[in-house]
């Protein structure tokens, strides 16, 4: 094994140690971190052999490592036995050098040329072999007694090192993706390889008999330009294939990028918006919940949605109607909208929202993706609805007051008409006979002129109630105030209907405490107030009942009441009673319903307050306050401070 070939070159014993030296240099060296150290050491060695063989050559020197290991002989193409050749001593040299710089960025520029200057030498001494044989080789000193099996082994070494180091400008070159990696892919290999074979084929004797000997040189020019052509031409077809590529590569970047930018686009519009927008799986796991969809349930910023469910953002009662309706009809038809309730996460209070969900598929093979929501808060919306319907409700009530109105109106038209008849009637049967009497001077049992003075003051005392309404209504209601004494006004309403009380055979008493204070009101309209209350009590109290005028001290005012033991007045008709044209008795006429009104707008103009307690059968006792202290001369009861005209119970505050 040697010699490969009779009469070529041997491999000398310490050109194996090199070689085997530097081989598992190589593998050692890519081995990772923790073989390198062994790897150096290896390359220190084949650096040493090669450096030590050119030191014996250069000095003539004989250090004793030639026959170290082996006893080898002398041979004619040798200076020493167990030498080996000066190239291959520095090929391995530069090689053992190379490996101690690969890893090491700062050294990458040597460790090249010095890989690079072993390869080329090897290459030199294996076209010599292949175009001239040994014997024109040996000629020349510096490459003679290289073993061809020895150049190979250094090629593949050189060209082991260069690949071994990624950082290596040249193997950057040859492997980069670019078209300059394609180029050095493409060319290399046949520009290496070609023009040695052709020269090779060529030296050949009768190799080619179809040209003269002189002629081969032709030949090999001719066909080394159509290798150059050929690949030239095979470049540039490579090239254009690279070129629609690349093209088609930029096309696709433009429509990822446009992609891209459209994403953008849409993830700031949906950031941005104001309703809930949220993603799921199609197992139903939120994915994506835009930050109007956190605030709406009330999530933070940083809370894992993907922990939660899509029933966890309803209130626990909706939950089966979302799994059983809503996801339901996902399913069935792909799509659910509707008016729903949202759960807040923090306050746990329901929020009225507008819920669309809806499947998301992929376009392309039609698979289920997972499930969308978009849902808008619509608490402000409905609250106007429900503003909107409560104003309708009143406004049906107004028009509904306002259809009782005029039918009171129209009542108490027909009412005043006809209690304004009896008494203009009165008024003429009493004249006509006054006329009578003067005529004929005949007497008769009443006296016309107190029928006529009677009748005069029901008239009058009708048209006064209406007017009073009319003011009340208009706003100019007014009060004439002074300091006015309570038992005296309290004397003076009772003994007014003493007489009305004994013909009616109805107990009249009066329960006023000694220390009730004077008032500061209108004393006549204090007299209306108990004239309507007292009238009413008698009128409604049957025989042998009794009717209680009562005054006792307040705070800060004085509380007056009408007690009687007459029917009463029951729950239903109660919340009426201080209605202007309201008559309890709708089957009889006794008055035009206006005196209860009229009593509560006297009262409240004073800055006091009246309501009334009652129960069927029990009779019914109407109680009123009048401050004891100036409040103002002209009073709009509409705008009273004291306008409170609830029913009130016993035991309520007053």
């Amino acid at each position: 094994m040697k010699s490969i070939l009779p009469g070529f070159s041997t491999m000398k014993v310490n050109t194996a140690i090199g070689i085997a030296a530097l081989g598992a240099a190589l593998v050692l060296t890519g081995a990772g971190r923790r073989y390198r150290p062994i790897g150096s050491a290896l390359a220190g060695v084949a650096l040493m052999v090669g450096l030590v063989t050119l030191a014996e050559y250069a000095f003539h020197w004989d250090v004793g490592i030639d026959q170290l290991w082996i006893k080898d002989i002398a041979t004619p193409s040798t200076a020493a036995p167990g030498r080996p050749a000066e190239a291959t001593g520095l090929m391995i040299a530069l090689l053992g050098a190379a490996l101690l710089c690969v890893g090491r960025p700062e050294l990458s520029r040597p460790k090249t040329i010095a890989a690079v200057t072993a390869s080329i030498m090897s290459w030199i001494i294996l076209n010599g072999y292949l175009l001239f044989g040994p014997q024109v080789l040996q000629q020349v000193r510096l490459l003679s007694s290289v073993a061809v099996h020895t150049a190979v082994l250094l090629l593949l070494l050189g060209i082991g090192v260069l690949a071994a180091d990624p950082l290596s400008r040249a193997v950057r070159m040859v492997l980069m993706p670019g078209i300059s990696g394609i180029i050095c892919r493409w060319l290399l290999p046949p520009a290496i390889l070609a023009p040695p074979l052709l020269a090779w084929l060529l030296s050949r004797e009768g190799a080619l008999d179809l040209f003269p000997a002189q002629f081969d040189w032709s030949v090999y020019s001719t066909l080394s330009t159509l290798g150059s052509v050929w690949l030239i031409m095979v470049l540039a077809q490579r090239i254009g294939v690279i070129d629609a590529q690349r093209n088609a590569a930029t096309e696709l970047s433009l429509q990822l990028q446009q992609a891209l930018n459209d994403r953008q686009t849409f993830k700031a519009v949906i950031e941005n918006s104001s309703d809930f927008i949220g993603i799921s799986d199609a197992q139903g796991r939120p994915l994506y919940l835009n930050p109007a969809g956190r605030q709406m349930i009330g999530l933070d910023a940083d809370f894992p949605i993907d922990t939660l469910q899509i029933t966890d953002c309803y209130p626990p009662e909706l939950r089966s109607f979302v799994t059983d309706t809503i996801l339901g009809e996902m399913q069935k038809y792909g799509r659910w909208q509707g008016e729903t309730l949202f759960c807040h996460f923090k306050s746990r209070q329901a929020v009225p929202v507008w819920d669309t969900h809806f499947v998301i598929h992929d376009p392309a093979t039609g698979r289920l993706l997972g499930w969308a929501t978009i849902t808008r808060d619509i608490s402000e919306i409905k609250r106007a609805r429900d503003e909107r319907e409560a104003i309708n409700c009143e406004l049906g009530e107004v028009n509904r007051k306002l259809h009782r109105a005029v039918h009171a109106r129209d009542e108490v038209l027909g009412i005043v008409a006809h209690d304004l008849r009896n008494p203009l009637n009165s008024i003429l049967i009493a004249a006509e006979l006054l006329k009578q009497q003067r005529a004929g001077g005949e007497g008769y049992g009443s006296d016309p002129a107190v029928a006529i003075h009677r009748a005069a003051r029901r008239m009058n005392r009708l048209i006064e109630d209406l007017l009073d309404v009319a003011r009340v209504e208009a706003g100019v209601f007014t009060l004439n105030q002074h300091r006015v004494p309570t038992r005296q006004v309290v004397a003076d309403s009772v003994d007014a209907h003493s007489a009305l009380a004994a013909a009616a055979s109805v107990e009249l008493r009066v329960e006023a405490a000694d220390d009730v204070p004077d008032l500061w009101a209108d004393r006549d309209r204090l007299l209306q107030v108990f004239e309507n209350l007292i009238g009413n009590a008698l009128k409604f109290t049957g025989p042998g009942g009794c009717v209680t005028v009562g005054a006792a001290l307040g705070d800060g005012d004085v509380l007056f009441s009408v007690r009687d033991t007459g029917v009463g007045i029951s729950a239903e008709d109660a919340p009426h009673i201080f209605d202007h044209f309201w008559q309890l008795c709708k089957g009889e006429r006794r008055g035009a319903g206006l005196g209860l009104g009229i009593v509560k707008s006297i009262v409240e103009a004073h800055g006091g307050r009246v309501w009334m307690v009652s129960a069927p059968g029990n009779g019914a006792t109407f109680c009123f306050t009048i401050p004891t202290t100036p409040l103002r001369q002209s009073v709009d009861p509409n705008e009273s401070p004291a306008s409170d005209h609830r029913l009130r119970d016993e035991g309520v505050p007053r």
